[in-house]
Parts: C-alpha cells; sequence; structure tokens
C-alpha cells in the first residue's frame, strides 16, 4: 500500500510507540500511555491531516471535530483518551511556538 504523505505537523510526534527515542519534547505528554495502532493515536493523525490540509485557517477546528466525531465516536465519549488526546495537541503546539521562537533568534 502506498504511504500517506504527512505534512510538516508530524515531524513534531514521536515516531512510534516502540521508538526508543523521541525525537521532540513531549512536553509532558505520555506518548506511549496507548499503543501505537490506538485509535487515540489515529485520532490525533486525523486531526493533523486536517490541519495540515486546511485552506481557511478558522474552519480546520470545526473540521477536525466533524471528521474525529464520525471516524471515533468511541473516543469522544472516553474521558481517558479525550484527556490525552488534549495533552498530545498542546505537546505539538508547544512544539510549533517553540521552534517559531527559535527562528526568530
Amino acid at each position: 500500500a502506498k504511504e500517506k504523505k504527512r505534512g510538516p505537523l508530524f515531524a513534531l510526534l514521536p515516531k512510534n510507540s516502540t521508538s526508543t527515542s523521541i525525537a521532540v519534547c513531549t512536553h509532558g505528554w505520555s506518548p506511549n500511555e496507548f499503543p501505537a495502532d490506538h485509535d487515540c493515536h489515529k485520532f490525533v493523525e486525523a486531526v493533523l491531516d486536517v490541519i495540515t490540509n486546511a485552506t481557511v485557517a478558522g474552519a480546520a477546528c470545526s473540521d477536525a471535530i466533524d471528521a474525529t466525531g464520525i471516524q471515533y465516536p468511541e473516543v469522544w465519549n472516553d474521558q481517558n483518551c479525550l484527556e490525552w488526546i488534549h495533552q498530545a495537541l498542546i505537546s505539538v503546539g508547544t512544539s510549533i511556538l517553540v521552534a517559531e521562537d527559535d527562528d526568530r533568534e
């Protein structure tokens, strides 16, 4: 199967749960809490896909909610999963801010 091309946001995620070194600081997020093939990881990837491919910045959030709500309703109803996803997205966002700050120096 042809591998899907990933946007630059995916570089901010650890490679996989078996990786011995994480390429980026996770800012307190524990990426190995769920197995790499768990729906939580797929949920985060779906959100990053939507954000990466968004043509209107303001629509990215609602588009991500729509996409994940249809694909992963069980994740939306699991508080532990939502907390983990929240931490993952904060980790990615923080990494973006740190990278932008480093670029200004």
